[in-house]
């Protein structure tokens, strides 16, 4: 996922500095982690019902913005900068900045400052990370009502791409067949859409969000217990991918071992 240097890279010593920070403990994974993290809280499906950006309102799109930095510093364990650039990485100052759609937006105080350039496509499931010197060079001449400038096409060949169309962790519910969603999403009672969800969606992760969504409740625990009980006499179990019983499934179905706080159904082997 990582991109070589370009020739003119290794002049800013403190972008090398990042860009082998980025090269440890699986932190490129770690930025999609972060932003299907940011997704999911702004899309808040366990109150709205909601799993795609189209369904945001102008507002909450520019709060994503934010909800990503938060995010991402998490994730990371980057300290929040009290003033300034919005963290320090590898001892270098550097700000974040999120883009659905390659128009990265950089106030005047950022200009000259090293930013994380981050994007994502949750309905085609990639996101991609770079890092780009913010000097006048590489910003359009003009800027919005509140001083911003774009980052210009000019700007865009001069990114360093950490990853560029990695694999974002999937949104089901927008990946899912349409026939198969409605089916899920159909019952009147949340209790009968997640246990839908388990009987029609089979070894597949589904995450905590997923099922908060679906069930329109912040606890989705109740919600998979009272759906084991119907499926298991259909054949179907439900399985935690922590627990240890469900080792043996993740390892078969060639899942990632980083996967957290998401259960699987699978047929029940007599």
């Amino acid at each position: 996922m990582s991109s070589s240097l370009p020739t003119w890279f290794p002049a800013d010593k403190d972008a090398v500095q990042i860009y082998d920070w980025f090269q440890d403990r699986n932190r490129i994974l770690r930025v999609g982690a972060a932003l299907r993290v940011a997704f999911d809280d702004v899309y808040n499906g366990a109150q709205t019902g909601r799993y795609s950006v189209t369904e945001l309102d102008k507002l909450e799109k520019t709060y994503l913005g934010f909800r990503v930095e938060q995010s991402l510093l998490h994730e990371l364990e980057l300290p929040k900068s009290p003033r300034g650039p919005d963290t320090i990485i590898n001892g270098v100052a550097v700000d974040v900045k999120f883009s659905l759609n390659s128009k990265w937006m950089i106030p005047l105080e950022a200009i000259g400052t090293l930013c994380l350039l981050c994007e994502a496509d949750d309905t085609a499931s990639t996101y991609s990370v770079g890092l780009l010197r913010c000097v006048a060079a590489h910003l359009t001449h003009s800027g919005n009502r509140d001083g911003k400038k774009q980052v210009s096409s000019c700007g865009r060949t001069h990114i360093t791409w950490l990853a560029r169309h990695a694999q974002l962790p999937p949104n089901l519910l927008l990946a899912m067949n349409p026939t198969i969603r409605d089916m899920v999403l159909l019952p009147t009672f949340g209790q009968q859409r997640v246990t839908q969800l388990f009987r029609q969606v089979r070894n597949t992760p589904i995450s905590r969000a997923v099922v908060q969504t679906v069930g329109r409740q912040v606890d989705p625990q109740k919600r998979v217990r009272d759906a084991r009980k119907p499926l298991r006499h259909e054949g179907i179990e439900i399985l935690h991918v922590r627990n240890r019983s469900a080792k043996p499934v993740v390892s078969a179905l060639g899942l990632p071992v980083s996967l957290k706080d998401a259960w699987i159904s699978v047929r029940s082997t007599p």
